[in-house]
């Protein structure tokens, strides 16, 4: 177990191996998708993956760490989610067997410094429109939400526009995806995010939902790492960084 977590240290990505992801995608969509608005958060960055699995939470933290970073001017780095999985697994449950919670990614993103852990605000943002859309002027923020029939594929609108008229349809369990956009639709307030599910998942990676359906699917608060903006481009968030990068 030691030799292990020696391992995901030192930034191999656990006894897991990493899935390389694709490249960046912009976020420039067609005119024609006219339920898809492009936001702030979009022309910055949107990273995408092919990982379907274990661990949404770990690749929910890093979508979120790796979009703050090009955002405030540091590096475009591609982090492993993974690594951050596999760590919390065997640290706190001695095995690779079964996902984590969102407290628990907070733990991962905070023991391997990619935020500085004494000069980091953990903001857990309440779930009204006012909240979430003040933390995403400040950041994207990883979002915890029940998954039901209307997330599939076949289900979604061709634009990226989750189905939410299915939401009475058995549930699929939990998902973390990376919150990104809070725009308005019509006078519909519509939230956007990075999921985890490959960049042909939704818009290129990226699905939309209202913000009153996240809101009463949401499993926990989303959360805020509120850090300043000179940390991107430190020394120190790139030798953090360098520890779980693909």
């Amino acid at each position: 177990m030691n030799y292990q977590i020696d391992h995901i240290l030192a930034g191999h990505g656990g006894v897991i191996a990493p899935v390389e992801r694709p490249g960046i995608c912009l976020g420039q969509h067609p005119d024609e998708a006219e339920d898809l608005p492009v936001t702030s958060w979009h022309t910055v960055l949107t990273p995408v993956d092919s990982q379907n699995t274990p661990s949404c939470v770990g690749w929910g933290m890093t979508s979120g760490i790796e979009i703050q970073s090009v955002a405030a001017g540091g590096p475009i780095v591609r982090l492993d989610g993974e690594a951050l999985w596999a760590y919390e697994r065997m640290m706190n449950y001695g095995n690779l067997d079964g996902g984590l919670q969102i407290e628990e990614g907070i733990d991962a993103v905070l023991h391997f410094g990619l935020v500085p852990a004494n000069d980091t605000e953990v903001i857990r943002v309440s779930l009204d429109q006012h909240s979430i859309a003040n933390a995403l002027e400040e950041a994207p923020i990883p979002i915890a939400t029940a998954v039901h029939q209307g997330w599939k594929q076949e289900n979604m609108s061709e634009n990226g526009r989750i189905n939410e008229w299915v939401r009475f349809f058995p549930g699929l369990g939990g998902h973390m995806t990376c919150g990104i956009s809070l725009t308005l639709l019509n006078d519909v307030p519509i939230i956007g995010a990075v999921n985890s599910w490959g960049p042909d998942y939704g818009e290129g990676g990226v699905y939309f939902m209202s913000l009153d359906h996240f809101i009463s699917t949401a499993i926990t608060e989303p959360v805020l790492f509120r850090v300043d903006p000179a940390w991107w481009s430190s020394a120190e968030f790139a030798e953090a960084a360098e520890k779980v990068r693909l």
